[in-house]
C-alpha cells in the first residue's frame, strides 16, 4: 500500500472498531443468528467466493481444503482497493467503493455502479457467512494483506502467504476450534457437488478443488456454434467419477445495454436434447423454480441473501418477458436446424 492507502486503512480501522463495539451490545446479539440463517446450507459461501472472483476477472480458481482450514486462490487481474472512508456513501452510490471498504460493510457494498444498474454481487452481506466457519478470515492480495475480526474490523498482516503466487489473490479460513470436523465435512461436500458453477460466469472457466482424501475440477470450454447459439463442453471430474455434458447456449443482451445478457440453455447428452429440471439462475442457482425442461438465466435483482429473485420487481418482470421471447426464438432455431439435418431434435 502507498501512504494514502495506509491512511485510509487506519481511518477505516478506527471507524470499524467503534462500530464493532456497538455489535457487542446485547441488543444486537442476534447478528450471528441472522448470518447463520442467510442460506439454506451453511457452505453457500463457496458460491460467494466464486462469484466475487469472477467479478474481479478471474479465469481460474482453486480450493485447498485441509482438516483445519480452507485456502481459496484465484488469478483475477484486478486486486483489492481501498477508498477514503469519509466518502463511503458517495463512493458506494457511484460504484467506486474500495474492495476493502466493501467487504467490511454489512449490506452497504458497491455492485455494478450506478443506481439504475443491476447488482450482481461485489463483496457484501454474503461474505459474512464465512464467519460460520472461521473467527478471522485472512486475505492476501498483491497490494493489501489483512484479516477481518468481529465481522467488520480490518487488521493488517505483515507477511504474505507462502502459497500465494505473484498477481494471485488468496483467502485463508482457519476453522473455529472444536468445529474443524464439521467444517471439513460440509465444505468438502459442497466442493464435490457444485451445480453447473461455470455456466453463466463472465470470466471463470476452471475451478479446481483438493481435499485431504481426493481432488477434482470443473471446466467449461467453448467448442463451436449451433444455430445462433454456442456449443459448450462441460466436465466435472474427480478421482472417483467423471461426467461430461454439452450445452447449447442462446444469449441476448438485455435492453438498455449495461453489458449484461440473458440466456436459455439446452442440455445435450449422447447427441440428444435431454430434459433437465433445474432452478432459475442469476449467475448461480437460485431458490426459484422455472418448471421448464431448460436452464434459464438473467441478471435478476435478488433478495439480500441473493438466493431468490425479488417478486413483482419491474426489472425482474422485464427479464421474464425477455426470457420468454428468447426461449421461443431458440426453439424455432432448433426446429429449423432439425429440418435442415433431417433430424427432429424436438418431437
Amino acid at each position: 500500500m502507498n501512504a494514502t492507502e495506509h491512511r485510509y486503512f487506519d481511518a477505516l480501522r478506527d471507524i470499524q472498531l467503534k462500530l464493532s463495539a456497538s455489535l457487542q451490545d446485547p441488543r444486537l446479539s442476534g447478528v450471528n443468528d441472522v448470518i447463520s440463517n442467510l442460506y439454506r446450507d451453511d457452505a453457500h459461501f463457496v458460491y460467494e467466493l466464486l462469484q466475487n472472483a469472477d467479478d474481479q476477472g478471474a479465469t481460474c480458481a482453486n480450493f485447498f481444503l485441509h482438516k483445519d482450514e480452507l485456502i481459496f486462490v484465484h488469478n483475477a487481474p484486478k486486486h483489492f482497493t481501498i477508498t477514503d472512508p469519509a466518502t463511503h456513501v458517495a463512493d458506494r452510490d457511484a460504484g467506486r467503493l474500495g474492495d476493502v471498504n466493501s467487504i467490511l460493510s454489512i449490506a452497504s457494498s458497491s455492485k455494478t455502479g450506478r443506481k439504475d444498474e443491476v447488482p450482481i454481487g461485489k463483496f457484501g452481506l454474503g461474505f459474512k457467512s464465512v464467519f460460520l466457519y472461521t473467527d478471522e478470515p485472512e486475505i492476501f492480495d498483491e497490494n493489501i494483506r489483512f484479516s477481518i475480526s468481529h465481522y467488520i474490523v480490518p487488521n493488517l498482516i505483515e507477511c504474505d502467504h507462502p502459497l500465494r503466487k505473484r498477481n494471485e489473490t488468496l483467502f485463508r479460513f482457519r476453522f473455529k476450534t472444536g468445529q474443524e470436523e464439521k467444517a471439513y465435512r460440509e465444505i468438502g461436500s459442497k466442493l464435490m457437488e457444485l451445480v453447473n458453477p461455470l455456466l453463466f460466469f463472465n470470466h471463470l472457466r476452471k475451478i479446481g478443488w483438493e481435499t485431504a482424501e481426493t481432488s477434482g475440477y470443473y471446466v467449461l470450454e467453448d467448442v463451436g456454434t449451433v444455430c445462433k447459439g454456442r456449443k459448450l463442453r462441460y466436465e466435472a471430474v474427480s478421482e472417483e467419477s467423471s461426467h461430461q455434458s454439452e450445452f447449447w447456449k442462446f444469449e441476448r443482451p438485455i435492453p438498455a445495454g449495461r453489458g449484461l445478457s440473458i440466456a436459455v440453455v439446452y442440455v445435450v447428452e449422447n447427441r440428444e436434447l435431454v430434459l433437465t429440471h433445474q432452478p432459475l439462475y442469476c449467475y448461480l442457482p437460485t431458490a426459484n423454480e422455472t418448471n421448464l425442461p431448460v436452464i434459464l438465466h438473467a441478471p435478476f435483482k435478488l433478495t439480500g441473501n441473493r438466493e431468490s429473485i425479488i417478486a413483482h420487481d419491474p426489472h425482474n418482470l422485464e427479464m421474464i418477458r425477455e426470457l420468454a421471447s428468447l426461449l421461443v426464438e431458440s426453439l424455432r432455431d432448433i426446429c429449423v436446424l432439425g429440418e435442415q439435418l433431417h433430424r427432429p431434435w424436438i418431437d
